[in-house]
């Protein structure tokens, strides 16, 4: 993602985690866009952090899927890596 000229941030633990709501402290002063993962864990934990982002104050932009194409548990490295992907 930083080679794409973009900052990134993971939840500890990934989607089975669960997203936290600590979380929004450290994004409070970014505008967020959150891609999930290709499968329903990813799915749900996008809905959960959107849904707590927006509640705690925090800019979200919305939820992105990157199911373009793209296999069961694939990720956004796998969207950077392929031909799908365009900067402009």
């Amino acid at each position: 993602m930083r080679m794409a000229g973009m900052n990134a941030a993971s939840a500890i633990g990934g989607a089975e985690r669960g997203w936290k709501k600590s979380y929004c402290d450290y994004l409070a002063s970014f505008r967020v866009h959150i891609i999930v993962d290709h499968d329903k864990p990813g799915f749900k934990f996008g809905r959960s952090a959107h849904d707590c982002l927006v509640a705690c104050g925090v800019s979200v932009d919305g939820v992105w899927r990157t199911d373009s194409g793209f296999g069961s548990k694939e990720d956004v490295s796998d969207v950077l890596d392929s031909d799908a992907w365009s900067d402009g």
